[in-house]
């Protein structure tokens, strides 16, 4: 009886292993990279507002003018960005800028 609930356990790691890198970590993949591509669009026009106003002067201020209006955009839009996504979508906005 020992050695069936052995190969039961076997087979359910190794389904759930199979499931975990089949199914799930793509789905995680793609909602990542979706949220990427939506923070970078937003990221892409916030950062062009910015570079034109004459008020913001700093990089500190411009970047934390950047993080919140990007963080209230995305949420308007229905979107709950993280932190590290917003920081990505302004560097590679910054950078596409340059």
């Amino acid at each position: 009886m020992r050695k069936f609930w052995k190969k039961i356990r076997f087979f359910l790691k190794v389904a759930a292993t199979n499931i975990y890198e089949s199914v799930i970590k793509p789905l995680m993949a793609f909602a990542l990279n979706e949220a990427k591509r939506t923070a970078l669009e937003i990221a892409t026009s916030v950062i062009a507002e910015i570079a034109k106003d004459p008020g913001i002067v700093t990089d500190a201020q411009k970047r934390n003018t950047a993080f919140e209006r990007i963080k209230q955009e995305a949420k308007d839009a229905g979107h709950d960005l993280k932190d590290s996504v917003i920081n990505y979508a302004i560097e590679a906005a910054v950078t596409a800028a340059k």
